[in-house]
């Protein structure tokens, strides 16, 4: 019916009452500052060795009964319920999500938010994911089923606990780039990451690309390569490019490019 603190072997028992005014404690989470939140079915609220501050009451409840509680990336508090979802930011500001948010089914089970911040639902129809406006749907072929737990290990995966056994969700282990993601060519001859964390990508006839944090940026003959075809992509200490292409080497600093030939006594290029 209430909370227990267990340290050193033995139990400290909060009972329902004036230091704790939540009955039937559903779910305990801990936020950043190493406070713990505690939701019951008359509400939910922050709780230390100085009592129980309320921050949401019956009346914000409106019915619901609370099952599941999540802290968000940015300081968020987020209550699963038996009528949606619950959230409150910093601020102090208030949101609702139900199944006009997305939800697949209104019973949420479990919370989680992973390492990169995103919150996942599970509910009674399978599991969603937030995607920072509304709750959109995962593994749908899960979705007539009943999740009960949500939680993420070190490598990222998702794992879900349903009525009918445990799933695992990951990402794809490959993500193929080409001509029908915006990609100049098909055919990358060499990629490379220079010391700030930059990707660059050299063609087989499309020249130099860089694409990074959603930049992208191609460079050809006409911005000062010696030829579109790359083969090889280094740095130097300097932070310069060194380009090795069919048609000679191009050392890129900034936008620009200075280019090198050998002699070629055979007249080749």
């Amino acid at each position: 019916a209430g909370l227990s603190h267990l340290e050193n072997g033995r139990f400290t028992n909060y009972a329902p009452g004036p230091q704790l005014p939540v009955t039937s404690v559903r779910a305990v989470v801990e936020d950043r500052r190493h406070q713990l939140w505690v939701g019951g079915l008359s509400g939910a609220g922050r709780f230390s060795s100085g009592g129980f501050t309320p921050v949401i009451g019956e009346a914000q409840l409106a019915g619901r009964i609370i099952t599941c509680m999540a802290m968000g990336a940015d300081g968020s508090v987020w209550i699963g319920s038996s009528d949606g979802i619950l959230t409150l930011s910093p601020e102090g500001i208030l949101r609702s999500y139900r199944t006009a948010q997305g939800l697949p089914d209104p019973l949420v089970r479990a919370l989680w938010c992973d390492r990169n911040g995103l919150i996942w639902a599970g509910t009674n129809r399978g599991v969603a994911r937030f995607d920072g406006r509304r709750f959109r749907a995962a593994l749908a072929e899960t979705g007539s089923v009943s999740v009960r737990s949500l939680a993420g290990d070190r490598e990222g995966n998702l794992w879900v606990g349903e009525n009918s056994g445990l799933s695992r969700l990951r990402d794809d282990v490959f993500t193929v780039y080409g001509k029908s993601e915006g990609w100049p060519s098909d055919e990358p001859n060499t990629a490379f990451q220079d010391r700030a964390g930059r990707v660059w990508v050299g063609f087989h006839e499309s020249g130099l690309m860089l694409v990074s944090g959603g930049e992208r940026r191609v460079f050809t003959r006409r911005d000062g390569l010696p030829d579109n075809e790359i083969f090889s992509i280094r740095e130097t200490r300097s932070g310069d490019l060194l380009i090795g292409a069919r048609n000679g080497l191009a050392v890129m600093h900034g936008d620009s490019f200075r280019v090198y030939r050998p002699e070629d006594r055979l007249s080749r290029f």
